[in-house]
């Protein structure tokens, strides 16, 4: 299975708190169905976060979200008939 959480629009100077939160409640699902994906979850947040404190995604005053997804095999190495590691992050401004 694969791992998945979103953050709903919040302004960018509270992004870091929202998308922390988002974690902590994703991990339930995340120990369920993709303990190995779990190292993958927290490096995207740290990639989300470090894009939204840049500016470069609608500047520090924009309100910002965040779909962050991925698939981590054991030992993330590829494994017949299972899907292979993958890690997804959007991060996008909300008008």
């Amino acid at each position: 299975m694969s791992w998945s959480f979103q953050v709903s629009p919040v302004p960018a100077d509270e992004f870091d708190e929202a998308i922390d939160a988002a974690r902590v409640v994703a991990q339930a699902n995340i120990d369920a169905y993709n303990p190995d994906g779990a190292d993958q979850a927290d490096k995207a947040v740290a990639v989300a976060k470090t894009l939204v404190a840049s500016g470069v995604v609608g500047g520090k005053k924009a309100k910002v979200g965040a779909n962050l997804a991925g698939h981590g095999n054991p030992e993330h190495a590829p494994k017949d008939g299972w899907a292979n590691d993958t890690v997804s992050i959007n991060v996008y401004q909300a008008s």
